[in-house]
């Protein structure tokens, strides 16, 4: 297939779906029954971006209570961390306090 016949076919192509799209249009905006659907899909569409609304202000405050909840995991975490941390320097010191007083046994 050549390089105009494509061009030919996606003319055609979209030459068929303006008519469909221009069809549906007349028949929304230029007909009683059409604009009856119109409305309805307006209202149903302002429904819908209602709802997406009201899921993203509820979606943002449960990520933000989520952040919270990890910040203070993390702040937890952070305490219990040096004081272990703490406990084992104290029980290294106790340690080498001990061995070193082994040793001096030892060598008496």
């Amino acid at each position: 297939m050549s390089s105009v016949e494509k061009k030919k076919g996606k003319f055609w192509a979209g030459f068929f779906l303006g008519g469909v799209i221009g069809a549906a249009l007349l028949t929304l905006w230029g007909t009683k029954d059409g604009k009856k659907i119109a409305k309805k899909l307006l209202e149903k569409t302002g429904d819908l971006k209602e709802k997406a609304e009201k899921k993203v202000i509820y979606l943002q405050e449960k990520g933000e209570k989520l952040i919270k909840d990890v910040n203070n995991t993390k702040t937890k975490i952070e305490k219990e961390t040096k004081l272990q941390g703490k406990k084992v320097e104290s029980l290294g010191k106790k340690l080498g306090k001990a061995l070193k007083e082994a040793n001096n046994k030892t060598k008496n």
